[in-house]
C-alpha cells in the first residue's frame, strides 16, 4: 500500500511500514514540517495515498471528508508508543489493499476500529 505518513508518527514506525513491502512518504523525511493538514490531503490525493496520522483532527469528517481523500487511517491509542502503533497496524493491515481504504477514514484503537465513509 501507499502511505503519506504525518510527522507525529515515529520514524520506526515509517521503517516497519517498509519492512512490511509498503510504500511510505515521510513527512519527516520531506521536511514538511508543521504543513497545514489540508495540504497534507492534496499532497495524498496527488500522490493517491493513504494518510496515517495520530493528529485527530483528520477524525472531523465535517472538515475532512473521507471522501475528498484516497483514505485515512488514524491511530488513537492511550499510549502510542511505535511498539504499540507497530502492533495494532500489523495486525489491522493484513490481508488489506489500498482500495479497502478508498474514500474512508478508519479510527483504530486498543479496543475497536470504526469506519466512516
Amino acid at each position: 500500500m501507499q502511505f503519506l505518513v504525518d510527522e507525529n508518527v515515529a520514524h520506526s514506525t515509517v521503517q516497519f511500514l517498509r519492512l512490511l513491502g509498503h510504500d511510505v512518504l515521510d513527512v519527516k523525511e520531506e521536511h514538511w514540517f508543521g504543513l497545514p493538514d489540508d495540504k497534507l490531503v492534496r499532497i495524498a490525493r496527488r500522490e493517491q495515498r493513504i494518510i496515517l496520522t495520530l493528529d485527530k483532527d483528520f477524525g472531523n469528517i465535517l472538515v475532512f471528508p473521507p471522501k475528498q481523500a484516497v483514505g485515512v487511517l488514524l491511530i488513537d491509542l492511550r499510549n502510542p508508543h511505535p511498539t504499540a502503533v507497530n502492533s495494532l497496524l500489523k495486525s489491522f493491515l493484513k490481508g488489506k489493499n489500498d482500495a479497502f481504504f478508498r474514500h474512508k477514514l478508519f479510527l483504530l484503537n486498543e479496543w475497536q476500529v470504526r469506519i466512516r465513509e
